[in-house]
């Protein structure tokens, strides 16, 4: 953690800056990443490879953290995601477990947030959510990307939700995408009539988990 007024604390490494393989690891603040940023897309500011990680909060840059269920044979571990600030999207995280939702903030970060309520509250022009029927549903434009050029940019579902596009359009850019992932379900439909993700950089979703496609358009003018 970092209890630092200024919230100055770091951790910089080369490639690595924290390596968990065995035993646990809970982050609640500070910055972690590597020292150089100019071949940043190799870097990872955590990775857990065996043992377990905890997010809570901090912020990770110049890198992807990542995840390996078993790596060299170290014992079988996690990582869940309750909080924090990411350049990417991290690779992966439990399904089903810690934030619902990691999605780019309006300073480019991709952020986590740990319910939908969460997320809609920090994009209220853009969504709602009924928790009764477990549906985000969109009210208006939407257009947040992160800014950093990095591998995997963008949203990541990691909670089972219906996405009604409600007759909106969901614009991504800057190479983002949306991530569905393993173990996770989601349902897209469009309760309005022209409802569309459109992506003129990059596919438009990544699919891990189940996606039940009800209605909308997926539009890629680069990607089949």
């Amino acid at each position: 953690t970092d209890t630092s007024e200024d919230g100055a604390g770091k951790v910089l490494g080369g490639k690595f800056a924290v390596v968990v393989q065995n035993g646990r690891l809970t982050v609640n603040g500070g910055t972690f990443g590597a020292n150089d940023a100019s071949s940043w897309s190799w870097n990872e500011p955590l990775f857990v490879g065996g043992g377990s990680g905890v997010i809570n909060g901090g912020t990770f840059i110049n890198g992807t953290v990542e995840y390996y269920y078993y790596y060299e044979g170290a014992d079988e571990g996690s990582l869940i995601i309750n909080g924090g600030r990411f350049d990417a999207l991290p690779l992966f995280t439990a399904p089903n477990q810690g934030a619902f939702i990691l999605a780019p903030d309006k300073d480019g970060y991709v952020t986590a947030y740990k319910t939908y309520e969460d997320f809609v509250s920090a994009n209220s022009t853009s969504f709602s959510y009924n928790s009764a029927n477990n549906e985000l549903k969109m009210i208006g434009t939407y257009a947040m990307s992160a800014t950093a050029a990095n591998p995997l940019p963008g949203f990541f579902f990691n909670g089972d939700v219906a996405l009604d596009l409600n007759g909106q359009t969901w614009t991504l850019s800057n190479a983002n995408l949306i991530v569905i992932n393993g173990g996770v379900e989601v349902t897209l439909k469009d309760s309005g009539m022209g409802g569309m993700i459109q992506n003129n950089t990059q596919a438009v979703i990544e699919n891990m988990g189940t996606l039940n496609i009800q209605g909308g358009k997926l539009k890629s003018s680069t990607w089949p």
